[in-house]
């Protein structure tokens, strides 16, 4: 075995255990056909510090199946296909965009319609938004 593989076997072995750790600690009980929406919401009361959000797949707009009801900055994306949930890395990547939202969910191209907002105008008005707050 070459040393890149032997090397990506430990990086799946790590994966699959510390997947083992949190479905332990969160006490969800994943049936053998796969999880669904009730234990991804067990997930997101275990994980306090993220905010769980579920797309699904083959969709090139976001449609979203679930969004965890937690405040919170950090988020866990995950893609919803044949009865599995995948992490997405990279919102990016996953929907072919430019920028991609995460207050919206709205994922911007470089080619655009007449009255298509620009990532930049949509990023200012956040950033204007939340100026007002903190007044």
């Amino acid at each position: 075995m070459t040393p890149s593989l032997i090397a990506l076997g430990k990086t799946q072995k790590k994966k699959t255990d510390r997947t083992t750790a949190l479905i332990i600690a969160a006490k969800v009980i994943i049936s053998p056909e796969g999880g669904g929406i009730p234990e991804i919401q067990i997930f997101q009361n275990h994980l306090r510090e993220y905010k769980i959000v579920v797309d699904t797949y083959g969709s090139r707009d976001r449609d979203i199946i679930f969004k965890g009801a937690v405040d919170s900055t950090r988020k866990l994306n995950l893609l919803h296909h044949a009865g599995h949930f995948n992490v997405i890395g990279s919102l990016r990547a996953a929907f072919a965009c430019d920028y991609y939202c995460q207050d919206c969910y709205i994922p911007f191209f470089k080619k655009m319609s007449t009255g298509v907002e620009k990532p930049v105008n949509h990023v200012n008005r956040h950033q204007n938004v939340q100026r007002s707050k903190i007044k």
